[in-house]
């Protein structure tokens, strides 16, 4: 390929590297809120954030499929080596692109950090609450604990509460 096609090329990812890591550093903004919500209890601040509703599922998608042609018009493979082997082709002397893709790769493994934390924060809340209501209803919740007759007996009944969990 020639220089004008590197040239091309490298203008092309450096914009859809630029747009992607914006893309995600949004979706990082968002899942902070969130994660900052639900950290504190913040039921006002949690139902605004939501109200949002910002997560660009789409946008996302459309990147992936133009990075996808991009790799394809320039003779490269779509998929993550191709991509690592079309930056090598057509970066610049000052590594550039690189330098967005190791950007854009930092702040996906920080949108995964925050999707796991916030999924641990979701369910740690799910569990306070069937444990409140559990105790304030009376009902044991069968999916975690058994009760237990006198004799050692399971009962299946879920109005009584637990005297022994296994």
């Amino acid at each position: 390929m020639n220089l004008n096609s590197s040239n091309l090329c490298h203008e092309g990812m450096d914009q859809l590297l630029q747009t992607q890591l914006a893309t995600v550093e949004e979706v990082n903004r968002y899942l902070i809120e969130l994660k900052a919500s639900i950290g504190q209890n913040d039921i006002e601040a949690l139902n605004a954030t939501l109200s949002a509703e910002y997560l660009p599922i789409n946008e996302i998608e459309n990147l992936e499929n133009r990075r996808h042609q991009i790799l394809i018009q320039y003779g490269f493979e779509a998929s993550n080596d191709g991509l690592s082997e079309c930056i090598k082709w057509c970066d610049d002397n000052d590594g550039i692109l690189f330098k967005r893709y190791q950007t854009l790769i930092a702040s996906l493994v920080q949108l995964q950090q925050s999707i796991q934390i916030n999924a641990l924060l979701v369910n740690k809340g799910q569990e306070r609450i069937k444990k409140s209501v559990s105790l304030l209803t009376g009902q044991v919740n069968n999916e975690k604990s058994n009760t237990y007759s006198k004799n050692g007996q399971t009962y299946d009944s879920i109005s009584k509460r637990s005297i022994s969990q296994a």
